[in-house]
């Protein structure tokens, strides 16, 4: 599984839209959609603020469940 399923996985267990991570997260929603769906990469610093937001450890984002 790569990290931008991972990311939508969990952001879809919280029922949340790409907005409402984005708010929580700081990030554009634009970039998590363009991440989630393989057209860009996020920086380590992304992640973490990600991670952070959803409430889980970042760890949990490199798994390949």
């Amino acid at each position: 599984m790569k990290i931008g399923d991972q990311v939508h996985k969990y952001r879809k267990l919280k029922k949340w839209t790409l907005g409402e991570l984005g708010e929580r997260s700081g990030l554009a929603p634009s970039t998590l959609c363009d991440a989630e769906n393989g057209r860009s990469a996020l920086s380590v610093k992304s992640l973490e603020k990600i991670a952070d937001a959803l409430g889980i450890d970042l760890e949990y984002l490199f798994k390949k469940e």
